[in-house]
């Protein structure tokens, strides 16, 4: 490094010299001597925060007079940096003040500094709050604790594993705010992974290092008892969950849960802003109208997306043929179905091969109060414009002329059929299929689904990154795997990954009694810090999952599925039951299948099989028909074994077998994320 002149005559070598010498200083005061003589001005960021963090690293084993001491030259050094960055102090000095500060017991200086740095221009990070929080925590100081988490929020923060755990230990013994805590976590973080924060959950129900028998036999442990004055203990453990949400330690079935009603308008609204923000995008108003005049729908495809579905190796394209089996599948299944296309696959002459093009940036959406008006408002009496009709311009010659099996002839179908929708030209078409599935949901079909393998990464982020969009994806977007069948290379095979029957995320017991914790597999938080590689979000929602669970029950005993109020599976059985002999009356022919059903089932449970232990039955395969069983008994059987991953393809559907596009051998299918 070149030497470089001081204000004090002092070069950039002669500085590194000093900081050198300060580092190798045990002593604290000896080391505050050497740091007076450095030129603070002068001080480049790197430099700036070696010498704080050697202060406080040294400050936190000194006493506290020499701490303040230390504070004061921090100060002193961060008010001198902040001069020459335009009064704006570098977050990670302000960050290692808070340290020092907290060395020195001075927690509320710690805050008012991060406070005045963010009036003076500085973007806060949790890291600037986290030492407080800790310091408070380690001491039981809620007074401190609930002042600093009152914080995170006022600056725009969402507090993270190492929070939570810290706010868990802080209020060790007050049950109600820990419940509290967890509830918001339950918001804040659905997947929380951090082994300290595991632990931490563990010790909420009294029972300690929840991660020591994580894998070993037995996995449950009983804790601490719940206080009111029933005896019932709460049990905690690792547990796995079927396919159909069925928990085999506790017996709860989870829930499948849905965004509320404020979260879907809010929803709603920034999804019309996506494509008319600036209210002159006279299309989309258009498209809006003509939806106001259709029935909800009850599948929606995005047609682009299915089109290139598995056509990522060489010769791959577009393939109208994959769109027509997605079509057929539904339609032959009664379903409303709306395809949404843009206008550039409807050519005749349309390049079809895979083009990588620059994605339009665009603008987050808005939220002036301007804008926030009901995105429906004033559509009914919007004017027709001639150049833009819906659902599309009609059958064109060629396509009424076109040989069938091509794509044009395709198009003239899904034209005749009525579910085609072309969007105008300069629009994204992932604006009109994802508007129309939230308006169809919102207009009562709660079920509605989106056929794409799109997670919408883009337009969440416009949309200020909501929480309940990732939600509401979770319930209602199914995806999808095309490509030709091994052993007739002639025909496609399609397999649908429709959403979870519940939600992969924390979550309470409608009765308040069983708490799930999704765990993933994933890096600690102080193994993300030391690697530099911090844990996306797509990781923690694809990884292994194990579940950490606590539930009530009395000592040394184990729930039922009939034990609270989650029993929906059992009942759906028995109320199911109740329905058919209601429709059967009395008539001979019935009671007759049904003493055949009952004896069919009887010699099923005779044979061995893992697959009926359990609280819930194993769904039946593809084509398989099952008739009605009783409800099965819990009690005698063993839990049932780790099962798959729950998302289980639904059984292929063909109506007309399609001819597969003649290209090279298709690349197999990667994994898809339900």
């Amino acid at each position: 490094m070149g030497k470089k002149g001081n204000a004090n005559g002092q070069s950039t070598n002669t500085t590194n010299e000093l900081i050198a010498k300060c580092r190798a200083e045990p002593d604290l005061a000896a080391s505050l001597e050497l740091m007076e003589k450095l030129p603070c001005q002068e001080l480049s960021a790197s430099q700036l925060a070696a010498v704080l963090s050697l202060l406080a690293t040294k400050a936190a084993s000194a006493g506290k007079d020499l701490a303040a001491s230390g504070l004061e030259l921090g100060e002193k050094m961060l008010a001198a940096s902040a001069a020459t960055n335009s009064g704006r102090p570098l977050e990670p000095a302000v960050t290692v003040m808070v340290r020092l500060c907290c060395s020195a017991g001075r927690p509320q200086r710690a805050l008012a500094l991060v406070e005045e740095a963010r009036r003076a221009g500085m973007k806060p990070k949790l890291r600037n709050l986290l030492p407080v929080l800790v310091q408070a925590a380690d001491a039981q100081d809620t007074v401190a604790c609930e002042a600093v988490w009152a914080e995170i929020p006022k600056w725009g923060l969402v507090p993270q594993d190492t929070e939570y755990a810290a706010m868990l230990r802080g209020h060790t013994g007050k049950r109600q705010r820990q419940k509290e805590i967890l509830l918001q976590m339950l918001e804040d973080l659905p997947l929380p992974s951090d082994p300290p924060l595991v632990q931490e959950i563990g010790n909420v129900f009294g029972v300690d290092k929840v991660l020591d028998f994580k894998g070993t036999s037995p996995q449950m442990r009983e804790g601490r008892e719940e206080g009111d004055g029933s005896g019932r203990r709460w049990h905690v453990g690792w547990s796995s969950i079927d396919p159909l949400g069925v928990c085999s330690l506790s017996g709860y079935t989870l829930q499948g849960l849905r965004i509320s009603r404020a979260e879907e308008e809010e929803l709603f609204s920034s999804t019309s802003k996506l494509a008319n923000d600036s209210g002159c995008n006279k299309g989309f108003r258009l498209y809006q109208k003509w939806l106001l005049q259709q029935e909800p729908f009850d599948v929606i495809i995005d047609g682009a997306n299915v089109g290139f579905n598995n056509q990522n190796h060489e010769g791959g394209h577009f393939q109208y043929p994959q769109i027509d089996i997605v079509v057929q599948h539904f339609l032959s299944l009664s379903q409303r179905v709306l395809l949404v296309l843009h206008p550039k696959w409807l050519k005749e002459d349309a390049n079809l091969s895979i083009v990588r093009r620059k994605r339009r940036k665009f603008d987050p959406v808005s939220k002036s109060k301007d804008t926030d008006a009901d995105p429906m408002q004033g559509i009914e009496e919007e004017d027709d414009d001639a150049d833009i009709v819906y659902p599309h311009d009609g059958i064109t010659d060629s396509e009424r002329t076109a040989a069938a099996g091509t794509p044009l002839a395709l198009i003239r179908e899904w034209k005749e059929l009525g579910v085609l929708v072309c969007v105008p030209f300069q629009d994204c078409d992932d604006w009109y299929w994802l508007y129309a599935a939230l308006d169809s949901f919102r207009r009562g079909n709660e079920h509605v689904q989106v056929i794409s393998n799109d997670h919408m990464r883009d337009h969440h982020w416009r949309m200020d990154s909501q929480k309940a969009f990732v939600q509401w994806q979770d319930r209602h977007m199914t995806r999808i795997c095309i490509q030709a069948e091994e052993d007739k290379p002639d025909e496609l095979a399609m397999q649908l990954y429709p959403p979870r029957p519940f939600s992969l995320r924390s979550q309470l017991s409608k009765d308040g009694q069983a708490w799930h914790f999704p765990i993933p597999a994933v890096r600690s938080r102080a193994e993300q810090l030391s690697s530099g590689r911090p844990v996306a979000a797509k990781e923690l929602e694809t990884a292994e999952h194990r579940w950490l669970v606590a539930y009530l029950a009395a000592p040394g005993a184990r729930p039922t599925c009939g034990e609270g109020q989650h029993q929906s599976l059992q009942q759906e059985n028995v109320l199911g039951q109740q329905q058919r002999q209601e429709e059967a009356g009395q008539q001979q022919p019935q009671q007759q299948q049904q003493q055949q059903e009952q004896a069919h089932y009887q010699q099923e449970q005779q044979q061995p099989s893992s697959s009926s232990q359990g609280c819930a039955q194993a769904q039946p395969s593809a084509g398989e028909s099952r008739p009605a069983q009783p409800p099965p008994q819990r009690e005698p059987h063993p839990p049932p074994p780790p099962q798959p991953h729950p998302a289980q393809p639904q059984p292929e559907l063909r109506p007309e077998p399609h001819p597969a596009p003649q290209q090279p051998a298709q690349q197999p299918a990667q994994p898809l994320v339900a």
